[in-house]
């Protein structure tokens, strides 16, 4: 990070000295133009905290790609286990559908999102309708979800205790089936004929 502040306020003070000892003041308005629309926001993200992501992003950009890896728990792994369970699913609701969806793009299966529901109301009382029987037959409930954060910017618990939890009762109530996935949390699945 320093030798990199270092670099930029060097180029800095180079462009400028030499901006000066030009005698054109065309030539001279044009590089402050330049220098004012691309240098000087570059300087400013160099001295952001975001600059501290750009290191992690050149690290990953260097090494193997680490797809659907998690500290905790590696989709990659258990992919046979989630299709196993997961397989006869017509829609399931999750948290992490971006990698469900990836799983799953060989099957038929609907991956649906927990941010559709809304973050307000309950699974028996609310305008949102998508939490039934022939939607979303199975749900993937991970530790992220079900034990994750509290609080006013993601409403996860809200969605999780108003609507998921209770529709996992649901569920279990007509003959779902609940299996624990090590790493990851539990899958509840209604096992229907099609």
């Amino acid at each position: 990070m320093m030798v990199v502040t270092i670099i930029y306020l060097l180029l800095f003070f180079t462009l400028t000295t030499q901006i000066s000892s030009i005698n054109s003041d065309k030539f001279r308005a044009k590089a402050k133009k330049y220098i004012t629309y691309a240098i000087t926001p570059i300087l400013f993200l160099s001295f952001s905290p975001s600059t501290l992501f750009w290191i992690d992003i050149m690290k990953d950009t260097m090494e193997s790609p680490k797809i659907m890896i998690n500290d905790n728990f590696s989709f990659v792994s258990s992919k046979d286990k989630m299709l196993s369970f997961g397989g006869n699913c017509s829609g399931i609701m999750t948290m992490e559908h971006n990698v469900m969806a990836v799983i799953f793009s060989d099957y038929d299966t609907r991956i649906y999102d927990i941010w559709e529901i809304p973050p307000f109301g309950n699974l028996d009382d609310s305008v949102y309708d998508g939490l039934e029987l022939d939607r979303v037959d199975c749900l993937f409930i991970s530790n992220s979800l079900s034990k994750g954060p509290t609080g006013k910017a993601t409403n996860q618990t809200v969605r999780y205790k108003n609507y998921i939890q209770p529709y996992e009762l649901e569920l279990l109530s007509v003959g779902a089936s609940l299996y624990r996935v090590e790493g990851f949390g539990r899958v509840v699945i209604l096992k229907t004929d099609k």
